[in-house]
């Protein structure tokens, strides 16, 4: 009974997936929600495996999200249907350029929904936004910046905006009922 209610979610997801639309934004006056989670500065934390988050300042004294490891920043623990961020890089050598691609992923139970990507405009300073809305809810997104060394290089950001969607009645009511059959499962079988 298990297997066959993970294939059929799995298959609900993919299908869901291949029809889901990631719309840029271009500012956080694009949202249509309002953002239920709005961090910024120190109050910004990235998810557990992001592990070099120091949540120290990033250039020029601006706290926020900050690393010199060359991996994607990871944000979790939420439903959502919009997201946007201002984001920085940090080159601490005159040789390396601060132009290249930023692309900011949406993924639902490791599904990717979608993707933005922006040029970064090569400033030393949190800037620059990303974000999108999506036609399908989002409980993970990914900040990756593609860079070809990551030698003396640092990213961070200084705000992030997450507009979360409630628990319609309608799936609190359907996963009742599914946890109702499991239970009842369950009894007949120890029965």
């Amino acid at each position: 009974m298990k297997a066959i209610f993970i294939a059929l979610a799995t298959s609900l997801l993919t299908i869901g997936a291949a029809q889901s639309a990631i719309v840029p934004y271009s500012s956080f006056a694009d949202f249509q929600a309002v953002p239920a989670i709005v961090k910024t500065g120190f109050d910004i934390v990235s998810s557990t495996s992001y592990t070099t988050n120091a949540e120290i300042a990033s250039n020029n004294g601006e706290p926020g999200a900050f690393t010199s490891a060359f991996e994607p920043m990871t944000f979790s623990g939420f439903l959502a249907i919009e997201v946007g961020m201002i984001f920085g890089n940090d080159q601490s050598s005159s040789n390396i350029t601060g132009i290249f691609d930023v692309t900011l992923e949406a993924f639902f139970e490791n599904v990717s929904l979608g993707s933005v990507t922006v040029l970064s405009n090569g400033n030393d300073l949190a800037d620059q936004f990303i974000g999108f809305a999506s036609s399908m809810p989002f409980d993970r997104v990914e900040l990756t910046y593609a860079r070809p060394d990551a030698g003396g290089f640092s990213q961070f950001i200084s705000e992030v905006r997450i507009s979360t969607v409630p628990l319609p009645p309608s799936a609190a009511l359907l996963l009742t009922g599914f946890a109702g059959v499991v239970l009842a499962t369950r009894r007949k079988a120890k029965a």
